[in-house]
């Protein structure tokens, strides 16, 4: 509950620069989506970059014994 509160004014501020161009369910649909998928795909994006982290560490490692 606490996170939506803080998350709001942010949403809320970056919708309204849209204007009327968008009707309000529309705006609060994507508000929604938002804040549900937000934390989703920073999960998301922190396990790909530490697989990423875990190759270039796996390569220079490889480097280094002369295997490669």
């Amino acid at each position: 509950m606490n996170l939506t509160v803080r998350i709001r004014p942010f949403f809320d501020s970056f919708f309204s620069g849209s204007g009327s161009r968008f009707p309000v369910f529309f705006r609060e649909r994507m508000r929604v989506f938002s804040i549900t998928l937000m934390p989703l795909l920073m999960s998301f994006g922190l396990i790909v970059d530490q697989g990423i982290w875990e190759n270039k560490k796996r390569n220079s490692s490889d480097k280094q014994n002369g295997t490669r």
